[in-house]
Formats: structure tokens, C-alpha cells, sequence
């Protein structure tokens, strides 16, 4: 549903100059939140069942962007640093501002979010 309506909310807005798509985007917004949130859910079982910290550091560091051929120049220390700063954004509200339009239009949490959180 999360990722449909965006074409359901564009023709309401034509059929309503505009004042559906308006009305319709906190909509969207709490159904794109809801399917990240699910996204994390998802995450958090497979790391109840894999039962390894360090396993899932791995994982999270390979999804965010490291390669085979990176994965001796990837750092779980640098990277669990990384989500430190991410979680250290919330304190200003124009950074929060920033980090709210980074992450609504994506599908997934972003993957250094959730690294900080499970490991």
C-alpha cells in the first residue's frame, strides 16, 4: 500500500487541483514510515535468529555498501562510529529537518541506523 499510493494521490490531486496530493502526502509519509518500520522489524528477527552480534555487524556493512572485494578494508569500529553521528543529528531541528528528507523517500532504513541499534 505504502509504495501504490503515490499513483492513487497523484490523480486525486489532478482531480482536485492539487489539494488531494496535498492532503494525501502525510498519508504517504505514515505509510512509508510504517513499511521502514517493518523493514527494521524484519532485521531486528534475523538477528534474533542468527544469534551473533558480530554476524550481523557484518551483514549490516555489506548491505550499506562493501563488496566482496572491500571486506578487508571494512571497519566495524569506523562503522559502528558512523552510527553514533548518524543518532548525534537529532539534536538540532534543522538537521533533523535534513535527515527527515533524506530518509522519506527510501524504502528501507538506511542500513548505518539500524547497525547502532542491533549491534
Amino acid at each position: 500500500m505504502a509504495r501504490c499510493i503515490t499513483l492513487l494521490l497523484n490523480f486525486i490531486g489532478k482531480m482536485t487541483l492539487g489539494l488531494g496530493e496535498l492532503v494525501g502526502m502525510s498519508l504517504e509519509a505514515a505509510l512509508l514510515e510504517w513499511d521502514r518500520m517493518a523493514e527494521f522489524t524484519a532485521d531486528r528477527a534475523a538477528a534474533l535468529a542468527a544469534q551473533d552480534s558480530q554476524v550481523m555487524l557484518s551483514l549490516m556493512m555489506k548491505l550499506a555498501g562493501g563488496t566482496l572485494f572491500q571486506r578487508d578494508q571494512m571497519d566495524a569500529n569506523e562503522f559502528l562510529k558512523q552510527a553514533d553521528l548518524y543518532e548525534q543529528v537529532d539534536v538540532n531541528l534543522l538537521d533533523r529537518m535534513y535527515k527527515l528528507l533524506i530518509v522519506t523517500p527510501v524504502s528501507h532504513p538506511l542500513i548505518i541506523d539500524m547497525s547502532e541499534k542491533q549491534a
